[in-house]
């Protein structure tokens, strides 16, 4: 049986080496926060319609959670990120929620921690972020 090339993420990333993110979508990606500080920036400058780039896969790094939280956002630039994120954890994530909400406060915090980081899309790992401490934080929340 032949393999679909457009499945095969690693042969399109070897060949196309600007799509190399398309095999790092697990990668954490901590810019929960960073949705709400961009919107209330759109709001205080009156911007009515902006395009978001956020990956498009259900296999990313709560991609789910990050298209719901971007639609609440632009709804309600004052909305409280905390309040939202825990009200979706909930609701998605039963009893779950809180190793989920752990999850996302150990990435946050590592992101916070190293300030001036780029975090880009084209990041091959999480070593310049994430200590190995933090990796096992993880592990045991999500464990």
């Amino acid at each position: 049986m032949r393999t679909n090339p457009c499945l095969d993420t690693a042969r399109y990333s070897s060949a196309h080496p600007t799509s190399r993110e398309i095999r790092d979508y697990t990668i954490p990606f901590p810019n929960y926060t960073i949705f709400a500080q961009s919107c209330r920036f759109y709001k205080k400058w009156n911007v009515r319609a902006v395009p978001i780039q956020i990956q498009f896969s259900g296999l990313g790094d709560l991609s789910e959670l990050k298209h719901w939280l971007y639609a609440k956002l632009t709804w309600n630039p004052d909305a409280d990120v905390d309040t939202l994120i825990d009200t979706y954890c909930k609701a998605c994530f039963g009893p779950g929620a809180k190793h989920v909400r752990e999850y996302i406060d150990i990435v946050e915090h590592a992101r916070l921690r190293q300030r001036w980081t780029w975090f880009g899309c084209y990041v091959q790992d999480t070593s310049h972020f994430l200590t190995d401490e933090d990796c096992v934080r993880i592990y045991v929340a999500l464990g």
